[in-house]
């Protein structure tokens, strides 16, 4: 793990090199936005860049309304964490290709994850100016918040919903096209083999099973001006599940260093537990998401719901768990850049991008999201909760951001015999380093 840490390190040390260029053709070595070998414009060249997030949280008010009868299963940690740390490699190998491979380091498992690994083909061009088919570890089309990068959302994390009810990556194809008006993403991919030690409502352990997911996303922008922007969009996801268990699980939108989650669909009505390991049987899960995004100068805002629908499937017993579930999120958003910088719209994606300051002193943004999500239908209590979140962050220049963050979540949760109600407030602070 130290040896993956100091290359990483050694990388952000090169970025912060003065920009070079040789003047032989097209050729040369750049570090603005990363270490990039070679001209984009050429067939053959390599870029590597990064992400660095160092958090710092505090939790405090957790104020249980309860007299529990069991131990309520720990409480927020505070203090530091690595949140991200983060490496990816971009190339082109030839005329019509290029490829991704980006590695994750999180601090939460002390793991090094695969997030990105694909080849995508650029040869379609007589077909559509703007269409790629990618194969690999692709990114499922979904929702603006899951398509947005994590390094430029307005707030250390995506709302509650976003963060349940969004699709995974899988090993699987993806295809994208999009224009001045619209944009348009499929993918269809595999999950690699689920599965724990946690137990089905009859006891039995839950099987292991590859799992296929399906996904599209549409945006459509009936105003597409320099800093003036108008989008809507559709999402649709349908995973397989095979009768396999699922689960879902929510946080108040700042990342502790532990595992508590106080929403956690693994609870159901008969139990008063916040531990229970029983795992919801599916058939499988079909997900929807509705999306307004828009731009109006330093103005920016986002509107979202998603809605999941769960098939119940058999247990191991041959015996349907119960009757079919659905739960639902949605946030909304409004950001305000203080310095007058406007967010650029990607049209490839339908997203907001980098904020670039103007000034060398750098740019100022505030932001308001207020988030609902409840994981709460016939009898399983994952439990519900309101999250109201304000963050200023500081752009500093193109490759440093600070941002300060709070977050008051009121969070409730029914048991068999008693109902959990709990406040929790939290104060962040992250310093990210992009190269």
């Amino acid at each position: 793990m130290q040896h993956i840490i100091k290359s990483v390190m050694t990388t952000l040390l090169l970025a912060l090199v003065p920009t070079v260029s040789f003047a032989h053709g097209d050729a040369g070595i750049a570090t603005e936005g990363g270490l990039l070998v070679g001209s984009k414009s050429n067939p053959y060249w390599f870029q590597v860049s990064g992400a660095m997030k160092l958090d710092q949280r505090v939790y405090f008010g957790d104020t249980d309304k309860t007299s529990l009868p069991i131990d309520p299963a720990g409480t927020y940690e505070s203090g530091a964490y690595i949140r991200d740390l983060g490496l990816s490699l971009d190339g082109g190998i030839g005329h019509d290709f290029t490829y991704t491979l980006a590695l994750n380091f999180k601090a939460s498992d002390s793991k090094v994850s695969v997030d990105d690994a694909f080849v995508t083909y650029h040869g379609f061009k007589h077909l559509a100016p703007n269409f790629t088919f990618s194969v690999g570890q692709v990114i499922p089309g979904f929702c603006v918040s899951c398509a947005t990068s994590s390094k430029w959302i307005p707030f250390m994390e995506r709302s509650m919903g976003t963060n349940v009810f969004g699709p995974q990556q899988g090993l699987g194809v993806s295809a994208n096209t999009y224009n001045d008006h619209y944009s348009l993403t499929l993918a269809a991919t595999q999950q690699p083999k689920t599965g724990s030690s946690l137990k089905d409502p009859s006891g039995n352990t839950i099987r292991k099973h590859d799992l296929w997911q399906g996904s599209g996303r549409f945006t459509y922008y009936p105003i597409s001006e320099a800093g003036k922007v108008l989008q809507v969009g559709l999402s649709a996801h349908i995973q397989e599940h095979s009768n396999t268990g699922v689960q879902f699980a929510a946080t108040p939108e700042m990342r502790s260093g532990n595992s508590t989650t106080l929403l956690n669909t693994t609870t159901i009505l008969n139990g008063n537990s916040r531990n229970n390991s029983q795992l919801i049987a599916a058939k499988n899960q079909k997900t929807i998401d509705i999306e307004m995004l828009g731009i109006h100068g330093p103005w920016s805002g986002e509107l979202e719901y998603q809605k999941a629908f769960i098939a119940r499937g058999l247990t191991t017993t041959g015996v349907k768990q119960g009757k079919n579930l659905s739960f639902s999120g949605y946030h909304a958003q409004v950001s305000y850049v203080l310095t007058g910088e406007t967010r650029p719209h990607k049209k490839s994606n339908g997203t907001l991008g980098q904020i670039k300051p103007h000034s060398k002193k750098g740019a100022w943004e505030v932001s308001g999201r207020y988030s609902f999500i409840t994981l709460n239908d016939k009898d399983v209590s994952g439990g519900m909760a309101h999250n109201t979140a304000a963050s200023l962050s500081w752009y500093a220049n193109n490759n440093i951001r600070v941002i300060g963050e709070y977050v008051f979540s009121k969070q409730s949760r029914q048991f068999a015999t008693y109902l959990d109600k709990r406040n929790v407030n939290s104060v962040g602070a992250r310093l990210q380093v992009v190269f």
